[in-house]
């Protein structure tokens, strides 16, 4: 009867012990899993931010060449990004365009192509020209900045990328990853009403 019930009181325990080792693996394990996963974030992050600057580095650049415009650029990113970097996108121009056109709009260009532009070339004698008109340092009264500040492409793009861990995906569906860019304009500057364009997945 004796050994009976030792034989007992180990096989009770026996689960009991289990269970507490499997909570006691548990609670040294899931800090290690969030870490790690936390680190491939981190990494995937890093890549992806590398990625998209490239991609919209030239994307901003092959826009300087065709007039500037928001939509050009969101033409180009959709060829250059890969496939899976293909999330919801955002491109915005971020110089005031509408100011600049009024400041610095060349008026006998814009005649002869049909559309209004600023022009990208002769910009020494164009600053003279604003100088001489008795603007101080040749900056424009409304957009605030000079012809070769309106020349230059400043453009924001924005990916909400969904992260690559599931266990981070539980907690933030989504990343938001902005790059910055700006090439100097290497075509005449067109007018563009866009301003931001948005294309989801």
């Amino acid at each position: 009867m004796h050994a009976n019930g030792m034989l007992n009181g180990h096989s009770q325990r026996r689960p009991q012990q289990r269970g507490q080792a499997l909570i006691e693996w548990l609670i040294v394990c899931l800090p290690l899993i969030c870490l790690g996963s936390l680190l491939v974030e981190v990494s995937d992050w890093h890549m992806t931010r590398q990625r998209l600057a490239l991609a919209a580095q030239r994307a901003t650049t092959l826009a300087s060449l065709e007039g500037g415009q928001t939509y050009r650029i969101m033409q180009a990113l959709e060829q250059l990004l890969p496939a899976d970097l293909r999330d919801t996108l955002e491109v915005c121009v971020t110089d005031p365009i509408n100011e600049l056109m009024h400041d610095f709009k060349d008026e006998k260009l814009s005649r002869k192509l049909g559309f209004a532009v600023i022009r990208h070339d002769h910009l020494a004698d164009q600053h003279r020209h604003w100088v001489a008109k008795g603007w101080p340092q040749g900056i424009g009264p409304r957009s605030r900045r000079d012809i070769s500040q309106a020349n230059r492409l400043n453009v924001r793009v924005v990916l909400n990328h969904q992260p690559a861990s599931p266990w981070i995906r539980f907690f933030l569906p989504t990343i938001r990853i902005q790059s910055n860019h700006q090439a100097v304009m290497q075509s005449h500057r067109r007018h563009d009403e866009s301003g931001c364009l948005r294309r989801q997945r």
